[in-house]
């Protein structure tokens, strides 16, 4: 009985009657999920431009990451909310010790430090235009002033289309422009993607005949049970 009840409560669910189903006619521009709450509908998705991050390549500054720069001073690092977090530089520093100091603040400051060809590298933590403002008297000696440094590229929004619309994003995940789905942007194409969300009729098929056949197998049981009775 405790089986048969299942599958009845199973079919007093919400979600048996409203989960959705995508068609996608091509996975490689982006790919989409969805929520009860998403309405039936067909899109059409063409994605000019990802969202990409703001990056700062400093210059080479030694042949080793745990080489001692000899550097000594302080530099601040402000991000887009301009917020400033300021960083003391030792001469025992090196390259790793650096990106380790910058990477502690990097829950704050969402500005993430590396090494790429011991060069100093910062990275926004979150796609967008979100600038990085480099200041300090040491910020010239590592490479990573503005005059000094070896190449800067501000990050940059996502920009769509949908049905049509012309759309910007921060993030290559957008759920906030239909409800109950999620696009996931996934490469800027020429071509456009069709889209169709529909509800998903199959999992509701599928729980009625889970409770047909649980339904004939308990009665089953039940009636062998009795015959033995008798």
């Amino acid at each position: 009985l405790n089986s048969l009840l299942s599958k009845v409560e199973e079919l007093q669910k919400a979600e048996t009657f409203a989960t959705k189903k995508v068609t996608n006619s091509d996975e490689s521009i982006a790919s989409i999920t969805t929520t009860a709450d998403a309405a039936e509908n067909d899109f059409s998705l063409k994605i000019t431009q990802l969202a990409t991050t703001t990056k700062l390549i400093g210059n080479k500054l030694s042949d080793s990451s745990k080489t001692a720069l000899g550097i000594s001073g302080s530099f601040s690092l402000t991000n887009s909310q301009d917020k400033t977090f300021t960083f003391t530089v030792e001469s025992t520093d090196t390259l790793k010790s650096l990106t380790d100091k910058i990477n502690v603040e990097t829950k704050n400051s969402a500005i993430s430090a590396s090494i790429i060809d011991n060069r100093l590298v910062l990275t926004s933590s979150t796609t967008g235009e979100h600038a990085i403002t480099v200041a300090g008297e040491s910020a010239d000696a590592l490479g990573i002033s503005s005059t000094k440094k070896a190449s800067y590229s501000l990050g940059q929004q996502a920009e769509f289309e949908l049905d049509g619309l012309a759309l910007k994003s921060d993030s290559n995940s957008v759920s906030n422009v239909v409800e109950g789905v999620t696009f996931t942007l996934k490469k800027a194409s020429t071509d456009s993607t069709t889209i169709k969300v529909t509800t998903d009729t199959d999992k509701t098929v599928q729980a009625v005949k889970d409770l047909v056949s649980q339904y004939n197998s308990t009665m089953s049981f039940i009636s062998d049970n009795l015959s033995v009775g008798d």
